[in-house]
């Protein structure tokens, strides 16, 4: 990541988790259709009746504003139709015949050809030994053995 976006990460996650009522509306928000289409909707209305002098050129602007909306709306769904379908997640993992939570999964930095998988071994795993399987693109990887103790 680099640095400017570690910044700003680091700026809005400084307010999670810190102010109860701020996290319910933003939950809020991003989980109600209508609280985002209606703040959109609003400012879309208190534009167009606004008294001014440049009423009719603010009209032109808003109609092509939604206009262009509603042709970026039918050109990505028509793409969404025409292009090829793929599942997800592209890559998975199991262990021991368990899914596994990958969290990441890509080249270790500073090393040449050497791959890293962070998985997140699965609470109700008992001891003992078992078989780590990555899937990339429907493309399972060899079994790794790998041993574990449940401390439970």
């Amino acid at each position: 990541m680099n640095p400017l976006d570690s910044i700003i990460l680091s700026a809005l996650n400084y307010f999670a988790k810190r102010y109860d009522l701020l996290d319910f509306f933003i939950v809020l928000i991003a989980e109600t259709d209508l609280l985002k289409g209606g703040f959109v909707l609003a400012v879309f209305w208190a534009v167009w009746f606004q008294k001014d002098t440049n009423q009719q050129q603010n009209w032109v602007r808003l109609v092509s504003v939604l206009l262009g909306s509603l042709l970026t709306l039918l050109c990505s769904r028509v793409l969404a139709l025409v292009l090829p379908f793929r599942e997800r997640p592209l890559r998975s993992a199991t262990i021991g015949g368990q899914d596994a939570a990958l969290g990441f999964l890509g080249l270790t930095p500073g090393a040449v050809a050497l791959g890293q998988a962070n998985i997140t071994v699965p609470p109700n795993l008992p001891s003992g030994d078992y078989a780590v399987i990555i899937t990339v693109d429907g493309v399972p990887s060899n079994a790794v053995l790998i041993s574990g103790v449940n401390d439970g």
